[in-house]
């Protein structure tokens, strides 16, 4: 009984959504937190330790996205109850996002660099969101974070042309969507 009533709750809580304005600040929160269990799934199956060339005060790679879910959570939950554009809220997201990335792809070595799609993602995603404003801060803070990548982990080091092909390949595309976007707008 309790599975149907439940199960009868959640469709009409969809069938609600569905007809109702969607509140992208929240889907993206609620994205947010499904890949940040995504990312502790990969970790935990790869079994991933550290390389001989991180520093051994870095935090465990299951712990980082385990962290980014309590975040996430906790940001999910402001934009329910807070819902609205929140520039500081947005902006401190866009940090939330790239922050444990970066951090990820410092220590990661090649387990981490399939997520390096992942900066891409959070600029295109912030501007088609919420506009050109916020795909350049998102910009600016992935750039800024994948040079420290760059600059700090001996994986991306010794490949020098794929790590700046990918630094520039993140800029070019995302100025082109930022175009896009103005486009799109008017």
């Amino acid at each position: 009984m309790k599975e149907k009533l439940s199960t009868h709750y959640i469709a009409q809580w969809i069938v609600r959504y569905v007809k109702e304005k969607r509140d992208s600040e929240l889907e993206q929160a609620v994205v947010r937190v499904l890949i940040g269990l995504v990312l502790i799934y990969y970790f935990k199956k790869i079994g991933f330790q550290h390389a001989s060339s991180s520093p051994s005060y870095t935090l465990s790679p299951v712990l980082i996205p385990s962290l980014f879910v309590i975040a996430a959570t906790l940001m999910a939950v402001c934009v329910y109850f807070w819902p609205g554009e929140k520039h500081i809220r947005r902006t401190l997201s866009i940090l939330m996002d790239v922050a444990p990335l970066t951090y990820l792809l410092i220590i990661g070595d090649s387990h981490a660099a399939p997520l390096c799609f992942l900066y891409q993602w959070i600029v295109i995603g912030y501007g088609f969101r919420f506009g050109k404003n916020y795909l350049n801060i998102a910009l600016v803070l992935a750039l800024a974070g994948f040079g420290i990548v760059i600059a700090l982990a001996p994986f991306w080091q010794d490949d020098q042309g794929l790590a700046v092909g990918l630094w520039l390949g993140t800029l070019t595309i995302s100025m082109y969507s930022s175009t896009l976007i103005g486009r799109l707008a008017h």
